[in-house]
């Protein structure tokens, strides 16, 4: 699918990427982020997050553990909350939030990658039984 399926034009892609913080935030090609994930495998998925998929990856680069999240191309009506979601992590830079470190927007991908958080998202630790209390 190209950017005009997702019913956004050159200039948005441009505020897009005028969100994202300037400081460690690296543009990732989509052959790297197929090959952090096994080709987008079903099994490298850790989340669903209705309009978005996110896959556990490896960046061979930095040797890190990634979370991959990519919104579904079909529910272009999401756009403004990743936007939304994306200005908000720029802002909000801290030791306790996951961050932002990488992004991908061409040929209408919608792509974030954040530093991965292996033991668990805070929404979990509340409300999923199966993980330690916070202490």
């Amino acid at each position: 699918m190209d950017k005009s399926s997702w019913g956004r034009t050159s200039s948005e892609s441009k505020s897009f990427r005028a969100l994202l913080p300037s400081d460690g935030c690296h543009r990732y090609t989509f052959k790297e982020l197929k090959f952090a994930t096994s080709e987008f495998n079903e099994s490298c998925v850790i989340g669903n997050e209705g309009f978005c998929k996110v896959y556990k990856g490896y960046m061979e680069k930095t040797r890190n553990n990634v979370a991959i999240k990519e919104v579904n191309k079909s529910c272009s009506q999401h756009f403004n909350e990743f936007q939304t979601e994306i200005a908000m992590l720029s802002k909000l830079r801290h030791v306790h939030l996951v961050s932002l470190i990488g992004y991908r927007d061409e040929n209408g991908e919608m792509i974030l990658v954040y530093e991965y958080m292996a033991q668990g998202t805070l929404q979990e630790h509340i409300y999923n039984t199966n993980n330690p209390p916070l202490s």
